[in-house]
């Protein structure tokens, strides 16, 4: 299912850290993580897209129709950088 390669991990790395992909296809994919740093790399770098997501005022952005570019900007850079500095407390692959 996996091939190693610079480029690899391009097709799962996004469905894994977001739990989309079936359980065998999840199988899968970390078994070809425990071969493979470049995508054991790539899985850490997105593995912070979730906790941005979660931490994000959706509500907000909902309901709140004077919430402009620069402010959503800043409102998901906050979130970003919150999501990088909690990086060792959340799981990681």
């Amino acid at each position: 299912m996996f091939e190693s390669g610079e480029d690899c991990g391009e097709g799962f790395a996004g469905t894994y850290v977001l739990g989309a992909l079936e359980p065998d296809e999840r199988a899968a994919a970390d078994v070809h993580l425990l071969v493979c740093p470049s995508c054991r790399s790539r899985v850490r770098d997105l593995e912070i897209v979730p906790r941005a997501l979660a931490d994000l005022p959706l509500e907000e952005f909902l309901t709140d129709f004077s919430v402009t570019p620069d402010r959503i900007e800043g409102i998901a850079r906050r979130a970003v950088e919150r999501a990088a500095n909690d990086g060792g407390r959340a799981g990681g692959a």
